[in-house]
């Protein structure tokens, strides 16, 4: 089984300007080969964005926790200020092989 990894977003995935959003209950984990929880670090609030080409997770200093590309079939995940973790996949870059969305009614 190769690295499982993944986010939590605080707010919906709909936004209409390019900008940062969302606040300190997002975070990110990994799930194998550890489980391990970036929560925020409240460093800065680059929780989550979307644009036309990109979701993202993260960020600080012109890198991103977690980038997912426009098609949902790669991407990259740099260690940032938002959620101080580390590469959650085997390389910086990656495929994505499976992905799970999940969506929580108020």
């Amino acid at each position: 089984m190769g690295h499982v990894f993944g986010a939590f977003a605080s707010h919906p995935w709909s936004n209409p300007e390019p900008k940062f959003y969302g606040n300190g209950e997002c975070f990110l984990f990994s799930l194998h080969p550890d489980f391990t929880v970036y929560k925020w670090t409240s460093k800065n609030c680059y929780c989550q964005m979307i644009e036309n080409n990109r979701i993202i997770m993260g960020g600080g200093s012109g890198i991103f926790g977690l980038w997912l590309d426009e098609d949902l079939l790669s991407g990259s995940t740099q260690p940032c200020e938002t959620f101080d973790n580390e590469v959650l996949s085997a390389e910086s870059h990656f495929k994505v092989f499976g992905m799970e969305l999940w969506s929580f009614d108020e």
